[in-house]
């Protein structure tokens, strides 16, 4: 879950629930300008992204190593509609 903290404060952002120590986790893990995400990432977003699979990460809390992805950016397809 995500969202603004206060209404006097729009552009202040958290995030909770079970899924963020993952994610932060994630964000640790990348390098410079790199963005990586888990396979419920690519799943949502589906063919309008472009994701390059790495090998699997393993993360503190978690039995199994997580499948990992680093993002590419939109397809062509969906830049072109955007423009």
């Amino acid at each position: 879950m995500q969202g603004a903290v206060s209404a006097n404060a729009p552009d202040a952002w958290s995030a909770g629930g079970k899924r963020r120590k993952p994610v932060f986790r994630l964000c640790a893990a990348a390098g410079p300008g790199e963005i990586l995400v888990g396979s419920r990432t690519v799943e949502l977003v589906g063919v309008a992204g472009t994701f390059e699979p790495l090998p699997p990460i393993r993360l503190k809390g978690k039995a199994q190593p997580v499948p990992l992805f680093r993002v590419g950016g939109p397809t062509p397809a969906n830049t072109k509609a955007a423009s």
